[in-house]
């Protein structure tokens, strides 16, 4: 087995375990009961949000099963720039089932609020107000790497740059939901990197 080979199924395994810890988790969250529907977020962002995550998972995936569809997106990396792609792979993927665990029933594809929605701020949630979006960011950076494909993270990117434009109207949903109670968690919490001091204490 050639190491190109072997990136690839590295990438294909920690696909496969992120999938299905996905669908397990979002699956028992449907099963508990979900009102929420995309209206809120736009037509636009309701379109190139699913259409760009659509795509950059495409070429994860084609890159994967089918490299050479993907050659002229290939780049020269080296071997400790292939092992860091793993390795934070490796670390959204343990970030991803924490944060799954975590939220539970509460987690929605969209920004609207689930009937009975809870605040929470266990897990992940502890040090950041939104791990999905920062697992996305390195979910999209490691298979960059690990693959050597450089239209990976610009997809990515821009995937992350409409929920960002997406993000602002969550965030609105959440303190009409919440109150003062999610004003002050803002206050203590970043959105995406936890503050310096919270891993310190970690």
């Amino acid at each position: 087995m050639s190491m190109e080979e072997l990136y690839r199924l590295i990438a294909a395994v920690l696909f496969l375990t992120m999938a299905l810890i996905g669908f397990n988790f979002r699956f028992k969250a449907k099963k508990a009961g979900d009102n929420t529907t995309w209206n809120e977020e736009g037509s636009f962002i309701m379109i190139t949000l699913r259409l760009f995550g659509f795509g950059t998972w495409l070429v994860v995936i084609m890159d994967i099963v089918n490299p050479e569809f993907f050659g002229w997106s290939s780049i020269e990396l080296s071997f400790g720039l292939h092992i860091l792609g793993a390795v934070i792979l490796a670390i959204s993927l343990l970030l991803i089932h924490s944060l799954f665990r975590a939220i539970g029933k509460n987690i929605t594809d969209t920004v609207g609020i689930k009937e009975g929605h809870e605040l929470v701020q266990s897990g992940p949630y502890r040090y950041i107000r939104h791990p999905l979006y920062t697992a996305s960011i390195m979910i999209f950076t490691g298979y960059g790497l690990l693959l050597s494909n450089w239209l990976i993270p610009v997809l990515g990117s821009l995937t992350f740059a409409l929920l960002l434009v997406r993000l602002p109207k969550e965030e609105e949903n959440l303190i009409n939901h919440f109150g003062e109670a999610y004003k002050v968690y803002m206050k203590m919490t970043p959105r995406f990197f936890p503050k310096l001091r919270q891993l310190i204490s970690f």
